[in-house]
């Protein structure tokens, strides 16, 4: 099972040009089952030429998709559709059920928890997808809510997503001990942010006992102002 995990900064590069084309491109190169995306537009604005991000990836990659909005407002004048910003998962297996969490903030920009159930094969997979606040109290609080929601799943689970904290922050690794969950990439360097000179990784991809990571890369693309990350997992067993 391969999962990559993207924050496509609403389809810019590092520049602002926008580069949605080039953002399906690079994760068709991963071959990947299953997608976790952050940072995405659905008709939010100017910046995204008023785009339905998911949906056009969708097409480009012939996958199923589901969008978790964080930022929905109303239309503006001119316009019918609301603008959306959150995040979003794609799959080539069928989705069996999806949720999107909202997530505490302390009055910054909405945060959510974006929940899948995707089937793969006689197994199911829990599929967790985040971007976290940029203040470290407002994180604290959306990891405490993020694992009283997976810590009663049953079977493999997977939490990906941009935490915006580096690996050795100590709230990081308590949390995840807390929600029974190993970093895919903790005994790799992984840098992910940003793009064009790579300093630091905020990027991750978690998963439980369930699941065996037997690989891991970064890809290398300039289509974000961040670079996608992608693990490889087995199967142990199921609940």
């Amino acid at each position: 099972m391969r999962i990559l995990s993207f924050n496509i900064h609403h389809g810019a590069d590092e520049s602002g040009s926008l580069e949605l084309e080039n953002i399906a491109e690079a994760i068709k190169r991963a071959d990947a089952d299953i997608i976790a995306l952050q940072e995405v537009d659905c008709h939010f604005g100017n910046r995204s030429e008023w785009q339905n991000q998911i949906k056009k990836l969708g097409e480009l990659l012939q996958m199923t998709y589901r969008f978790g909005a964080n930022i929905d407002l109303p239309p503006i004048e001119g316009r019918s559709e609301n603008r959306k910003f959150g995040n979003a998962i794609l799959t080539k297996h069928p989705i069996v059920y999806y949720e999107n969490y909202p997530l505490p903030d302390l009055g910054n920009e909405p945060r959510g928890l974006l929940y899948a159930e995707i089937k793969l094969g006689e197994s199911s997979v829990h599929i967790f997808n985040t971007h976290l606040g940029l203040d470290k109290e407002e994180r604290e609080l959306q990891f405490e809510k993020i694992s009283q929601i997976l810590l009663p799943m049953s079977g493999p689970v997977i939490l990906a997503g941009d935490f915006n904290v580096l690996p050795t922050d100590e709230t990081l690794q308590m949390y995840l001990k807390q929600s029974n969950l190993l970093d895919s990439f903790q005994d790799s360097s992984a840098l992910t942010f940003p793009t064009s000179s790579p300093q630091k990784r905020i990027d991750y991809l978690c998963h439980s006992t369930e699941l065996d990571c037997i690989g891991r890369a970064v890809i290398d693309t300039v289509s974000s102002d961040h670079l996608p990350i992608l693990a490889v997992y087995k199967i142990e067993h199921t609940s």
